[in-house]
């Protein structure tokens, strides 16, 4: 079976499901936990829900997301969950791990961009050409040279 462990930090989750459609094609029905910290009646509820669908269209009904129902740790603990194998995927905010990743909280300056769609681009570009994703999330990195060699490995996308 093909697992994956990745954590996302809000910041384009695209990657992600494109990276876990190429593993689905590789293999037949994966599902993958997902584990994030929200409440219920949280707005994200219902974008998780539309996302674990269109994840699970694009893929022909070959990969699939089964969200927690409740949260199995505090947002800070949300990469750990990836990292140690606990869930596949999950959904975090870097800014809420204090000293963890401090080069990547460049995302959180409050009116930094105009919109997502220019601003996760731009921050992507400037942290890998500055080499920063070589620094941070060195516990979860591997290279994406072949989907091969993102299996049973930690991971950590979506900038």
């Amino acid at each position: 079976m093909v697992r994956l462990r990745i954590v996302t930090t809000g910041i384009g989750t695209v990657v992600v499901a494109s990276l876990a459609l190429a593993a689905a094609s590789q293999a037949q029905n994966v599902t993958l936990k997902m584990a994030h910290w929200v409440p219920p009646v949280h707005h994200l509820t219902n974008t998780y829900a539309k996302w674990i669908a269109s994840v699970s269209a694009a893929s022909g009904g070959t990969l699939t997301v089964k969200l927690d129902k409740s949260r199995l740790g505090k947002p800070p603990g949300q990469y750990d969950l990836a990292k140690n194998g606990v869930r596949d995927l999950t959904w975090g905010v870097a800014g809420y791990t204090p000293g963890r990743m401090p080069m990547i909280r460049g995302a959180e300056v409050p009116f930094a961009t105009p919109n997502s769609a220019t601003g996760s681009p731009a921050l992507y570009t400037w942290y890998t050409k500055n080499g920063l994703h070589k620094a941070e999330f060195n516990d979860t990195r591997a290279s994406p040279d072949k989907i091969e060699s993102l299996l049973l490995v930690p991971v950590r996308f979506g900038m």
